[in-house]
């Protein structure tokens, strides 16, 4: 009688290490896949905020949006203004006085100036579509966004540049010029000449970035957080707050690495993309986290500091600082 083949358990265990080798061998390259892909994507997002911002541009004389100044401190390039008046009609609520602030007749970088060239903001909701989020970043953007508002809303002085906003995964860099007019000191390293800190001014070109993923450091009362949406450990929220976490989900926060030196949670940035005003994208890798863990990060001047390749300047703004890599 012919006896059935069987797979004995010596042959079985071989084939199941084989399988397991072969697992441990392919994951990091799946995961660096998966990684890769998502700046990609992340690319592609500005790529349609540049055709966006153009497109206002071409319609309001060439000018480009500006960043907003909230409170009379400084260019905050991390937040996006938005007019109450927007969410209240929404919503049934009743109206406000309200008008934004401008610089030097050049609107501000805000849901009104740029929903008709990048739809999909629900202002009901205070939700939008990807294009406005990073898909390397894993809050829930509507809910951070209806957290920021109501953190903001009542917050409404001409007199000021006072304006409801919120914390976006891009951050907008726009009349630049305007603001290193009023105070050099809001460039740091202040070594960079105001007229080449390689950022946006009154018009768009190819040698001048308007746009970046947030690399924002908060020096407020959230408790100095950091926002960046690449890092080796996944995005970080700059948020210190137990009802905003529990809205906006399990959050990685990174703080002040002055305050956290040999820690975990250190600032582990990997870079960001960035968009110049001829809509190319590049994208700035940090090699070197090393430099990330202690209070030189803003000044990169030392060469032994920050390789060539990843120098890093900010706009500056009452403590709160927004970085990107000026163009060489």
């Amino acid at each position: 009688m012919k006896k059935d083949k069987a797979f004995t358990l010596v042959e079985l265990l071989v084939v199941i290490s084989i399988i397991a080798v072969l697992l441990a061998v392919l994951m990091p390259a799946l995961s660096k896949a998966r990684i890769s892909a998502r700046w990609i994507v992340c690319g592609t997002n500005l790529k349609q905020w540049g055709y966006a911002i153009q497109g206002y541009a071409t319609e309001n004389g060439g000018k480009a949006l500006s960043t907003v100044e909230n409170i009379n401190v400084g260019p905050v390039p991390a937040i996006c203004a938005i007019n109450p008046n927007l969410y209240n009609a929404a919503n049934g609520l009743s109206q406000v006085s309200f008008t934004y602030p401008t610089v030097e007749g050049t609107a501000i970088f805000s849901i009104d100036s740029i929903k008709a060239y990048l739809p999909g903001f629900d202002v009901k909701k205070l939700d939008f579509d990807k294009v406005w989020k990073c898909p390397e970043n894993t809050l829930n953007m509507n809910a951070v966004v209806k957290w920021h508002y109501d953190k903001t809303k009542d917050r409404i002085r001409a007199d000021r540049n006072e304006t409801p906003f919120f914390v976006v995964n891009y951050s907008y860099f726009g009349r630049i010029d305007y603001f290193l007019k009023k105070n050099k000191a809001y460039l740091n390293p202040t070594a960079l000449a105001p007229n080449s800190s390689g950022l946006t001014e009154k018009m768009f070109t190819s040698r001048l970035m308007v746009m970046n993923d947030t690399l924002y450091q908060q020096n407020g009362s959230q408790g100095g957080g950091w926002s960046y949406n690449h890092g080796k450990s996944g995005p970080s929220c700059h948020i210190n707050d137990s009802a905003f976490s529990r809205m906006a989900g399990a959050n990685r926060r990174v703080a002040d690495p002055e305050s956290n030196y040999n820690s975990k949670l250190a600032v582990d940035a990997t870079g960001a993309n960035q968009l110049y005003g001829d809509g190319s994208i590049t994208r700035k890798t940090i090699r070197d986290n090393s430099f990330l863990n202690y209070k030189k990060f803003p000044e990169y001047i030392e060469e032994d500091t920050v390789k060539n390749d990843t120098q890093i300047a900010c706009i500056q703004a009452n403590g709160d600082k927004s970085y990107y890599f000026p163009k060489r």
